[in-house]
């Protein structure tokens, strides 16, 4: 089966192709020229779709916020998606040291690599709760007729301490766990309904 889509943008008509076969890979191609990497794809036509899947970002754990922050911030942000994408390359190597039992050493310099580009997504998520709590709290509002008041809170371990310090201090438990248990992989929106976690609070 394959979709193809025609986007005119400023300065240029976009022709996306996708091909999705039995037991094969999927075809991506941009004006007949198929991508290396998906993630060049992403931030060219912005889109928003509202589908009742995404009740998910209420009720559903909290890699499914995550997963909502990082696809809205990587649509505008190229430099945020490509240190995602390294941070969690080195998260999975980190997490393979720990489950061999490696040498503290070799795990040290993951970690400072993973600091970098923990501080750098920490900002980035930051800036992008900061920007979207009035337009959250603006159209609740006027769904509400003003009844309610929302908010939403950015949970991050790197709220009270920065991720070398975190590495340090769970360096221990992280080796009997066989995972990294502290860092930007674990943050997490709360949004919040008159003070109170929707997802525990508010109806379906």
């Amino acid at each position: 089966m394959m979709l193809k889509g025609e986007y005119q943008l400023p300065d240029s008509l976009e022709t996306i192709h996708c091909g999705v076969q039995k037991q094969a890979k999927k075809v991506f191609k941009r004006n007949d020229k198929p991508y290396q990497k998906f993630s060049e794809h992403i931030g060219l036509i912005p889109l928003v779709m509202v589908a009742p899947a995404d009740i998910t970002i209420i009720i559903g754990g909290s890699e499914e916020r995550r997963k909502f922050m990082d696809s809205v911030i990587s649509q505008y942000d190229r430099l945020y998606l490509k240190k995602l994408v390294a941070y969690n390359n080195l998260l999975t190597k980190r997490n393979k040291l720990l489950k061999q039992k490696s040498q503290r050493d070799l795990l040290l310099i993951i970690s400072e690599q993973m600091a970098v580009l923990a501080n750098y997504i920490y900002d980035k998520r930051q800036d992008f709760t900061r920007q979207i709590i009035p337009i959250f709290q603006k159209y609740y509002k006027e769904i509400s007729a003003g009844k309610e008041v929302v908010d939403i809170a950015y949970e991050s371990q790197l709220n009270t301490a920065n991720f070398m310090e975190l590495a340090t201090q769970s360096i221990e438990k992280d080796c009997i766990l066989g995972h990294t248990s502290a860092g930007v992989h674990r943050d997490n929106l709360i949004f919040q309904l008159s003070g109170y976690p929707i997802r525990k609070e508010g109806s379906q």
